[in-house]
């Protein structure tokens, strides 16, 4: 790979207040995306030759799916 290419990984967090971290440990283009924050969720986009992190925060799905009708039709 050439230096420049993005290394996105799935990790275990960093910390406990976020969901993602660029050029960790001083690396540049070695980002973490840490995928089970209950608060906020990590994607990177592409913007021409630029990766673009971007974080959502997100809504408590849980009750709302197990509230649902479990029997079809």
């Amino acid at each position: 790979m050439k230096p420049e290419t993005p290394l996105i990984v799935g990790h275990t967090p960093i910390d406990r207040e976020n969901t993602l971290w660029l050029d960790v440990d001083g690396i540049a283009n070695h980002h973490v995306l840490f995928s089970a924050n209950p608060e906020q969720v990590g994607v990177f986009t592409r913007v021409g030759g630029t990766m673009i992190p971007l974080v959502y925060p997100v809504d408590a799905l849980t009750p709302i799916i197990n509230a649902l009708d479990q029997a079809p039709g």
